[in-house]
């Protein structure tokens, strides 16, 4: 769904976005359970780099039209033999967002951010620990004044958000060359901070009338380790491992009033109790078996895997909630086939299991979302889902086609209902609601695409997306899923040069179009960004 927290990353600073479409709970554990999104940065593996010491760099800067936004962008690699450095930054300004015929300005749309990151590689090439290799990182990130104006308009209402984050890893890959055996460590360390007022205004849309300002600092620890064996010579290959995540979460809310001083005062009410913990941890298994293999490219592949998964939070009491502590945990499974034939086509059916635990926010938060004001439950249970694929490929010399449908089966999904919180149904004009298990869920469906090569460097391409989504209550009775994309697809045309002094250039045309989405929630309805 909709997020800010993914504009934490800096998509100048990345060499490429990996995404794995479906549930990926058996290789990466809980919230993985409609798919895996690995951002990537940029190293040394960047480029291709010749013997001896190179460098390579990119500097670029762009300006938009519709939010009259800046942006400046740099960064330098290095290689030096088996030594590789990789660094460099961003800089955003962009100003209030301006929309066509009647819209104008929308104000308090701007905001700023600044992004940096380096990493530093080595690799041993002989020796006892030949093939080794070992690699240290930091990514930087620091957004200030990012505003939320969904509630602005008709309540009066303004977030304003502020995010640091600091995250820095380092990775070890071992290869166990007389065991057959590959294994990658990675250790890491995170650090969040967020700023988050929430301004009432007079009509005017001016004058602030009052302001409360939560923050909330998370300190995270991880550690992951996989394994890959090869039991069989090109037959048969085994993967495990394990990883452990630890979350220690600070809080604490001000208030003011008075907006001719800088004074906040502390309400002693915290949006997560101020030393809350939550801890991620499972092990896994997958096995690959490749009973077809042949010379002439057919390639017949059968996969299963396992895991077990858990999860603890504990939050301490305070003035107006009782401590909790709460565990989880499951057992996910995977099992699929796969055809391959040479490069040209591919076909597979894979049947997944999904499990998300609910998170800190769902269960134990107490304060405003933007949206609503949320009400703790440690009551609430873990999501689970069954997820059947199948897929397909072919890629001729001028055709490339694909196709891809699904149909999860999920259970315990997390809903929100109204509740009351000290006898009240609204806080500052907002519902008072809580998140609980509200039994099951249908959701199914498939896109396409096709890319036809015709000549002297034409292409045409296009892409089409369908999804469906039902939710059965308790009661039996049926609601649309709430955030379902409507129908949408685009279709273009594009042209590439062909390499000129080391220099490619390329034109391409292309539109996009979406049908009415008629089927919406009732959580659907109340947002306001939405538009009917």
């Amino acid at each position: 769904g909709p997020t800010q927290y993914l504009n934490l990353i800096d998509s100048f600073s990345l060499d490429r976005l990996e995404v794995l479409f479906g549930p990926g709970s058996v290789l990466y554990g809980s919230d993985a359970l409609a798919g895996v999104i690995q951002a990537i940065p940029i190293s040394k593996d960047s480029y291709t780099f010749e013997n001896g010491a190179s460098v390579h760099g990119n500097f670029l800067s762009r300006y938009e039209t519709a939010d009259r936004g800046l942006t400046g962008h740099g960064h330098v690699v290095i290689n030096y033999k088996n030594i590789g450095f990789a660094g460099g930054g961003s800089k955003k300004k962009f100003g209030d967002l301006r929309g066509g015929e009647d819209v104008g300005r929308q104000i308090y749309t701007g905001y700023e951010q600044d992004n940096a990151f380096s990493n530093f590689s080595y690799k041993i090439k002989d020796g006892l620990f030949k093939n080794w290799s070992f690699k240290v990182a930091y990514l930087y990130t620091n957004i200030d004044d990012a505003g939320r104006t969904d509630k602005l308009y008709d309540k009066q209402k303004l977030q304003l958000y502020d995010n640091i984050d600091h995250s820095a890893y380092g990775k070890i890959h071992m290869d166990f060359k007389k065991m057959k055996t590959t294994a990658d460590l990675t250790l890491s360390y995170q650090y969040f901070f967020e700023y988050k007022e929430n301004i009432s205004m007079e009509e005017n849309l001016k004058v602030k009338t009052n302001s409360t300002r939560d923050e909330t600092r998370v300190n995270t620890y991880g550690g992951d380790i996989q394994f890959s064996t090869e039991v069989h010579k090109k037959f048969v290959n085994v993967l495990y491992g394990g990883m452990w995540y630890h979350d220690r979460v600070g809080s604490r809310q001000y208030k003011k009033n008075d907006f001719y001083n800088d004074d906040w005062d502390e309400t002693g009410i915290t949006a997560y109790p101020d030393e809350s913990t939550y801890d991620n941890y499972g092990i896994f298994t997958m096995i690959e078996l490749y009973p077809v293999k042949q010379k002439n490219g057919h390639i017949v592949e059968f996969n299963a895997g396992y895991r077990y998964h858990g999860m603890k939070a504990e939050t301490p009491s305070t003035d107006t909630l009782p401590d909790t502590s709460f565990t989880d945990s499951g057992h996910i499974f995977l099992a699929g086939i796969q055809y391959i034939y040479k490069k040209m086509a591919t076909t597979a059916f894979t049947f997944s299991q999904g499990f998300r635990s609910p998170n800190l926010q769902e269960s134990a938060m107490l304060g405003d979302t933007g949206k609503f004001f949320h009400v703790p439950n440690d009551d609430l249970k873990p999501e689970k889902s069954n997820t059947f694929e199948l897929l397909g490929r072919l890629q001729l010399k001028r055709i490339h086609l694909g196709f891809a449908g699904y149909l999860s089966l999920i259970d315990d999904i997390i809903i929100r209902e109204a509740t009351t919180y000290n006898n009240q149904t609204e806080i500052d004009g907002k519902e008072v609601q809580k998140n609980v298990n509200g039994g099951e869920a249908t959701i199914y469906g498939f896109e396409s695409a096709v890319k036809v090569n015709i000549l002297y460097g034409f292409s045409m391409f296009g892409n089409i997306t369908y999804t469906w989504g039902e939710e059965k209550e308790d009661d039996g009775e049926k609601d649309p899923v709430s955030r379902i994309p409507p129908l949408y697809g685009l279709g273009g045309i594009r042209w590439d040069s062909k390499e000129y002094l080391k220099l490619k250039s390329f034109l391409e045309f292309y539109i996009k179009g979406a049908t009415e989405q008629d089927r919406l929630s009732e959580e659907d309805k109340k947002d306001v960004r939405i538009p009917e």
